[in-house]
């Protein structure tokens, strides 16, 4: 597949410093988490900051945090990043409800990536938008109505499309994040012979695809997408050898477990310029047999 870059000079008006560090956004701030879900309807303030640091601590570079659909709890939302931002300084990562707080985004503007919105033509163009009136990272996910890609044709062709709208309002570049989405695959005769693992060669091509539209978008992944049809017992293994495969595709931000210690001490091998291909024993095929 030929890809044509896209002009340089359509980029970031405000240049970030390029590293080779991989991005770790911890995943624990979750309402599915029993702890953080008390936390949050007792409003308390100290354990709130102290599950923030506790993340940080454990190696997150950022915090991914998700209150889920319900109305009363995130109504919350401006008191949670409130006390999360004053405790820790990374950027954190919000549902894309958080684009209706003006005045929230506002004042995080600095540390706030919305985590996600979809590639749907219909919503897009406006949350670009917002994303760049109010100076702010935004995940879209290649994915949209009627089109859940499996090719990486098919991921690489909604990058372009939402590249295009991203460049039409101006965005920087890298303010956009892109992710490809793991997910299970679609067959059921292929995922039972896969044991539950997900086709990965597509969403790998997507990564090192992205980079030859416009080296300043970013890539995310959520490795836990990629483990869903698998037993909770061999999750840990999986994503600890798909990790490095992901990272040699060029992977930018990956939204992990970082309680997990033996994970993060990959990922932070990665992120120092060690990625390596895992084959044979402790690899892919292993992970599952």
């Amino acid at each position: 597949m030929i890809i044509k870059p896209l002009p340089e000079k359509h980029t970031a008006s405000h240049p970030t410093e390029k590293t080779s560090k991989l991005l770790l956004v911890g995943e624990g701030l979750h309402i599915l988490s029993p702890r953080f879900h008390r936390t949050i309807r007792e409003q308390d303030t100290t354990v709130l900051s102290n599950m923030a640091r506790e993340e940080v601590d454990s190696g997150a570079l950022a915090l991914a945090i998700n209150l889920g659909p319900g109305r009363e709890i995130a109504g919350l939302t401006p008191w949670v990043v409130d006390t999360i931002a004053g405790a820790v300084d990374v950027p954190l990562f919000l549902s894309a409800g958080v684009m209706k707080m003006k005045r929230l985004l506002e004042k995080h503007n600095t540390k706030i990536t919305v985590n996600a919105v979809t590639a749907d033509p219909e919503n897009l163009t406006e949350h670009l938008k917002t994303a760049k009136n109010s100076s702010i990272d935004i995940v879209v996910l290649l994915v949209k109505p009627g089109l859940v890609p499996y090719s990486s044709e098919q991921r690489i062709q909604l990058a372009i499309e939402v590249v295009d709208k991203a460049l039409s309002v101006g965005l920087p570049l890298d303010r956009l994040y892109l992710d490809p989405v793991i997910s299970c695959r679609p067959d059921p005769v292929t995922w039972k012979i896969s044991r539950g693992t997900p086709d990965i060669e597509p969403v790998l091509e997507t990564i090192s695809l992205v980079k030859e539209l416009n080296r300043n978008i970013k890539t995310i992944a959520a490795l836990g997408s990629g483990t869903l049809g698998m037993s909770r017992e061999k999750r840990p293994a999986y994503q600890r050898s798909l990790l490095p495969l992901l990272t040699e595709a060029g992977l930018d931000a990956v939204i992990m477990n970082c309680f997990d210690n033996a994970l993060v001490k990959t990922a932070q091998q990665m992120k120092k310029g060690n990625s390596q291909m895992f084959e044979g024993k402790g690899g892919l095929l292993s992970a599952t047999a």
